[in-house]
């Protein structure tokens, strides 16, 4: 077993730059060895002068199927936001997923956006959701954002209600502590506008009737 002065030196050289000696595997035991030696993962973010976030990140590859974890270990993923993003998907999702980053059909931000995607949509396809991402890098986005203290209804209901109106032409809708955040296509846009001016109302006033229990 590495003594705790090899490991400190090993992961001083990893998890500080994207130029890595080692894949995420490797990374990841290390530092689960170096939390044997000293008993507490802040003490070994403050040795290594990370995040503990940024160190759990890390050690999110053990939630990855095995078929995934070895294209971990050939370094055909080697992106520690990818690998963390990943390990949010179910294990049959994530071998999806997988193929298509290391094809280059999706990156670390397209990942990002299908999170919130997958989330908002749990019975959908994982294949339909990465082509809405793929097809929204493409296409002009129109955000809308509301307070969501000004949500007077369950979120899930009000995220199948903007399906249902919107369809395909909704891209995301996320919530980030007090703001929530209506992503949709131009298209998207205009069917809003459309069903604003039918009920005599401008796009933010029937934006928030839609908020209403």
């Amino acid at each position: 077993m590495e003594n705790k002065e090899q490991l400190v030196f090993a992961l001083l050289g990893n998890v500080n730059t994207r130029k890595r000696e080692n894949n995420l595997m490797d990374i990841a035991e290390n530092i689960q060895k170096l939390q044997q030696h000293i008993g507490s993962l802040d003490t070994v973010a403050n040795m290594l002068h990370v995040s503990v976030g940024m160190l759990q990140k890390f050690l999110k590859v053990s939630k990855l199927t095995l078929a995934v974890q070895q294209l971990v270990k050939e370094r055909k993923i080697d992106s520690v936001e990818i690998v963390y993003n990943l390990a949010k998907f179910s294990t049959t999702e994530q071998v999806i997923i997988a193929q298509s980053v290391i094809n280059n059909t999706l990156n670390s931000q397209d990942l990002r956006d299908l999170c919130p995607l997958r989330k908002n949509f749990p019975n959908e396809p994982i294949e339909h959701l990465i082509e809405r991402v793929i097809k929204s890098k493409d296409q002009k986005i129109s955000v809308i954002r509301f307070y969501i203290q000004d949500l007077k209804k369950d979120q899930t209901l009000f995220e199948q209600e903007l399906s249902h109106i919107l369809h395909a032409e909704l891209l995301a809708l996320e919530y980030n502590q007090h703001i929530g955040t209506i992503k949709v296509s131009q298209k998207g846009e205009k069917m809003l506008r459309r069903l604003a001016k039918q009920n005599k109302q401008t796009l933010q006033n029937y934006t928030y009737s839609l908020l209403e229990a």
